[in-house]
C-alpha cells in the first residue's frame, strides 16, 4: 500500500503515473486536506480531510498497512510534512517528499525577500497601493490592517466567511498559469506591487515573470527549511525511488 499526500500539481500527475505503472501491484491511496471544493486529482483510491495529528496520521499508517509514504504536498504546508516524516520513521516506512526547484532572482527583479506574512504586510506600504496577493485564504488575516491598500486576491474557491480586508476584489482560478494572461491581468487591475510565496516550480512563476517584465515589485516570502529526508525533484524520480523500495521489499 502507497499513500501518497498531495494537494499539488505535481502529485495529480505523480498519480497518475504511478497508477499506470504499479497499479497491478499497489493499493495507491491519495490524500487530500480537502482545502478545495473539487480538488485536482489523478484517479485512484482517494481520502479528504485532516488525519488528526501526528497521532492521528501513525494510526492511519497501521490500519490501512501502509508500506511506502510520499509525501507530495505544497512546499508551505508544515505540519503535515513534519508530521509525516516523524510518523514514517517511527513506522519504519520509507519517506520520499517533493523538493521544487527554486525560484531564483535575475538582474532585472526587484524581489523583497521577506521571512514571513507579517514582514510582507509591513513592508507593503513602502511599495505600492494596488498589490496582487496570492497567500492562500488563510493568510490574507495577516493583511487586514493594512486599510488604504487595495489588493486583489486570487483564490480557488469561494471563501466561506467574507475576506478580513476592506478594499479588494477576488479573482477565482486554478494554475498552472500562462505568462500572457498573467501580464494582462497585472496590466489591467494596474497591479505595483505582488506579495507571494517562494513555492518554487513552474505553476505559478509566470506572474513572476511578468513582474519582471513590467518592473513590478515582488514581496517574495521565503520557503520554510527543507526537511532532513529523501527529496525528490520529478514524477521521473519518484517512480525510480518507489521502483527501488518495491524490488527490495520483493
Amino acid at each position: 500500500t502507497l499513500l501518497i499526500l498531495g494537494g499539488t500539481g505535481e502529485a495529480v500527475s505523480l498519480m497518475a503515473a504511478i497508477s499506470q505503472q504499479f497499479g497491478n501491484q499497489l493499493r495507491i491511496i491519495y490524500s487530500l486536506a480537502g482545502c478545495t471544493k473539487k480538488p485536482a486529482h489523478g484517479g485512484g483510491e482517494i481520502r479528504i480531510g485532516g488525519f488528526g495529528g501526528i497521532k492521528g496520521l501513525q494510526q492511519f499508517l497501521y490500519l490501512e498497512k501502509v508500506n511506502y509514504l510520499i509525501d507530495a504536498t505544497h512546499p508551505f504546508a508544515q505540519n503535515i510534512s513534519a508530521n509525516a516524516l516523524f510518523a514514517a520513521k517511527e513506522a519504519g516506512i520509507p519517506y520520499i517528499y517533493l523538493k521544487r526547484k527554486e525560484w531564483s532572482a535575475e538582474t532585472n527583479d526587484q524581489w523583497h525577500n521577506v521571512k514571513d506574512m507579517s514582514a510582507a504586510a509591513e513592508v507593503i506600504p513602502k511599495l505600492g497601493n494596488r498589490v496582487f496577493l496570492t497567500v492562500g485564504p488563510r493568510a490574507l488575516q495577516y493583511f487586514k490592517l493594512l486599510n488604504k491598500t487595495w489588493f486583489l486576491v486570487r483564490l480557488i474557491d469561494e471563501p466561506i466567511k467574507a475576506l478580513p480586508l476592506l478594499n479588494a476584489e477576488i479573482i477565482f482560478d486554478r494554475g498552472p498559469f500562462n505568462y500572457k494572461s498573467e501580464l494582462s491581468l497585472l496590466v489591467n487591475y494596474k497591479i505595483d506591487v505582488i506579495v507571494t510565496r517562494a513555492s518554487g516550480g513552474n505553476a505559478t512563476f509566470q506572474k513572476v515573470l511578468a513582474a519582471r517584465e513590467l518592473q513590478i515589485p515582488v514581496v517574495m516570502i521565503r520557503r520554510p527549511p527543507l526537511l532532513d529526508a529523501k527529496s525528490a525533484s520529478s514524477t521521473e524520480a519518484f517512480i525510480r525511488w518507489l521502483n527501488k523500495q518495491i524490488n527490495f521489499s520483493i
